[in-house]
């Protein structure tokens, strides 16, 4: 189970509505058969980072991103979001000169 984009309002936190809701999560992920509870955090939200190592999670990975704004080559390729497929002379034009 993969658990993203987790905010409480300041107002809220240390009520105990993130502990409550991070629970319920993993409550409803073993019942759905799943063995694992994995969450992103950014690495710039230490208090939240802290807050996730005082449930028992424990950091085990670096993520990587990218912003993909128009203008860039991956906004060229033109793609049918039903199929995953890009025609192979876009794709490929991208890549020449490189």
């Amino acid at each position: 189970m993969l658990v993203e984009g987790v905010r409480v309002a300041a107002e809220e936190r240390g009520s105990g509505l993130g502990s409550a809701l991070l629970t319920w999560v993993e409550g409803w992920a073993r019942a759905q058969g799943a063995g694992l509870v994995q969450l992103t955090s950014s690495s710039e939200r230490t208090a939240a980072r802290a807050f996730y190592e005082r449930l028992g999670y424990v950091a085990s990975h670096v993520g990587m991103k990218l912003d993909i704004v128009v203008g860039t080559a991956a906004d060229v390729v033109h793609y049918d979001p039903e199929t995953f497929d890009a025609p192979d002379d876009q794709v490929t034009s991208l890549f020449e000169g490189r």
